[in-house]
């Protein structure tokens, strides 16, 4: 049992070519990390920071300093990709395969990541779709314990989610 560190979501499966690099001009006064979810509000690429919000590219690099008329790269995403992400402070089982929970993007320590909350569920925007430990399940047992807190998964943005 360990206690991982969260890390945002990595393309897993999928084809890198539908992740189409594009430059987007940014809301101002943002900042994100690469891989963090992001969205168009009033057409300015702008992070995911909340549940109930539409997931429609991944930023591409860091922007650690607040942003003032940038433009920067984000990557496309469709609802067929699935990512590794992970839990945002407990453990999952096999039990949380097939579901679909909340996300949350953290705001204090290491800013800007963001992992599935299976805590909560009323606002789910992230579909589970495989975990990392488990003997006979798992896709790395070797390096993942069902114990582990900020455990590691295999999921997917629904296609509600991605499409709006």
């Amino acid at each position: 049992m360990a206690s991982l560190t969260s890390t945002n979501p990595r393309l897993v499966k999928g084809s890198d070519s539908h992740m189409a690099r594009t430059l987007q001009r940014a809301k101002d006064t943002t900042t994100w990390r690469a891989g963090q979810p992001g969205h168009y509000s009033s057409g300015l690429a702008t992070p995911v920071a909340t549940n109930g919000t539409v997931v429609q590219f991944m930023f591409a690099r860091d922007q650690t300093t607040s942003t003032s008329s940038t433009d920067v790269w984000v990557n496309a995403i469709d609802s067929s990709m699935i990512f590794e992400m992970n839990e945002l402070n407990g453990t999952l089982s096999n039990s949380n395969v097939g579901e679909t929970y909340e996300c949350d993007v953290s705001t204090s320590g290491t800013a800007n990541i963001f992992t599935v909350d299976i805590g909560a569920t009323s606002n789910a925007c992230v579909k589970i779709v495989r975990i990392a430990a488990g003997s006979t399940t798992g896709y790395e047992p070797e390096r993942n314990s069902t114990g582990d807190t900020q455990a590691r998964c295999y999921a997917r943005f629904p296609a509600s989610v991605v499409d709006g």
